[in-house]
């Protein structure tokens, strides 16, 4: 990234600068703003045009989850369908466009959907999974987070049936004779996800670029993750050594991990 740009016709906002219109820009850093960015710039700079838009420093978030975020962007989006029949639609058209090339990627998990914005204001059961997915266990998160639903496939490999009580600050929904409908309430939800294997480091990297350029996109350059794993950390670390980060992180270490005693050692 050897280039050097001029950006003119801006409205500049730095600190400590005032009314200045130019920034010029050499390997991916600043080096000079207003009279010092057209005085300082060579004849072979590539010119942008500000159009008179407002160029401000990249935006700071206090307090995200980055691979969260990641993650949600590779998954099945949900949110803003107006029916059940939609969502299965919308899980179906997933799985067209990423056909399984490993056991790892077995698992289909999605995130949005709210009943409230359905006609029937009904919750949603896995029969309706059941018609479109038959060996593939499905998890959708509700738009809260507060419950997923989930198909017959996931509900067998959680070992959940009419005899499975609900657990401590959860609930298995069951219907009129007893059986799972497919939704799982707060606690009772991590009787499935508990079984979702953790991504792999590639899967991570994927995750990382996904949220990176969707941040970059936003003007975000800087991101609080707040609370990572041992594993992550492992990540993060091996990526800032490649110079792979695309943006900065600062990573707060989760202090439930139970490496959390080693990650503090290593300061």
């Amino acid at each position: 990234m050897n280039s050097v740009y001029l950006i003119n016709n801006a409205k500049v906002i730095s600190a400590g600068v005032q009314r200045v219109t130019s920034v010029l820009i050499r390997s991916g850093r600043i080096v000079g703003v207003g009279e010092k960015a057209v005085s300082g710039s060579p004849e072979q700079a590539i010119l942008i045009d500000g159009s008179g838009c407002s160029l401000i420093p990249g935006l700071i978030d206090a307090h995200g989850h980055i691979l969260g975020l990641g993650q949600n962007l590779l998954e099945i989006d949900l949110r803003g369908a107006k029916s059940e029949a939609e969502a299965v639609e919308r899980v179906q058209s997933f799985v067209s466009a990423h056909p399984i090339s490993d056991a790892k990627d077995s698992w289909l998990i999605g995130r949005g959907w709210n009943q409230v914005l359905w006609p029937s204001k009904a919750f949603p059961q896995k029969h309706s999974l059941d018609k479109v997915i038959k060996d593939r266990p499905v998890v959708l998160a509700r738009v809260d987070g507060h419950a997923v639903w989930v198909n017959s496939v996931a509900l067998e490999m959680a070992g959940i049936d009419a005899n499975t009580p609900s657990p401590s600050g959860g609930e298995i929904v069951k219907d009129e004779n007893g059986q799972p409908t497919g939704l799982l309430i707060d606690n009772a939800e991590y009787l499935v996800t508990k079984l979702i294997p953790n991504p792999d480091e590639a899967q991570l990297a994927e995750q990382l670029n996904a949220a990176s350029q969707h941040l970059l996109s936003l003007g975000i350059t800087s991101v609080h993750d707040a609370g990572i794993s041992k594993q992550v950390y492992d990540f993060y670390k091996s990526q800032a050594d490649k110079k792979a980060l695309q943006f900065r992180i600062y990573a707060m270490l989760s202090a439930t991990d139970p490496k959390i005693d080693q990650m503090l050692a290593a300061g």
